[in-house]
């Protein structure tokens, strides 16, 4: 009698950890489902937070006029190397950059973990990296 009893205490066995194998399946699916909507998001605020980093019209009037009253020798770069420098990429070693002057920083909006510098006779906007994130053309004219 003892062989009956141990077939039917199997099968419950074999059919309760079947029960729970598929009740793990839709869990894990929904985690997966959590973890991808999760790195969609990051992935559309770190898109969103760069559109915010550019440079804006009022930032670009604000070096015009600025350049306009305090005249700077800034000479554009040949075009060999100005098409070298274009945003997503990064600066190119070598090339001459300054800092904007204090009295036109202080106008301009803190953006941290990011700089302006005057290269050529543009001002370019570099993430701490050092990647092009905007180029505010044409300021010294």
């Amino acid at each position: 009698m003892p062989r009956p009893a141990r077939v039917p205490f199997a099968l419950l066995l074999l059919l309760l950890l079947g029960v729970s194998a598929q009740a793990q399946g839709p869990a894990k699916r929904d985690v997966k489902q959590e973890k991808k909507a999760e790195k969609q998001e990051e992935k559309e605020q770190k898109k969103e937070e760069k559109e915010l980093r550019k440079i804006s019209e009022d930032e670009r009037r604000i070096l015009r006029d600025y350049f306009a009253t305090h005249r700077l020798a800034a000479r554009p770069l040949s075009p060999g190397i100005a098409k070298n420098i274009a945003v997503g990429k990064p600066l190119p070693p070598g090339i001459s950059k300054r800092y904007l002057p204090q009295p036109v920083l202080v106008q301009l909006p803190v953006y941290p973990g990011y700089s302006r510098y005057i290269v050529g006779g543009n001002v370019v906007l570099l993430d701490q990296s050092g990647v092009v994130v905007d180029i505010a053309v044409d300021i010294f004219k």
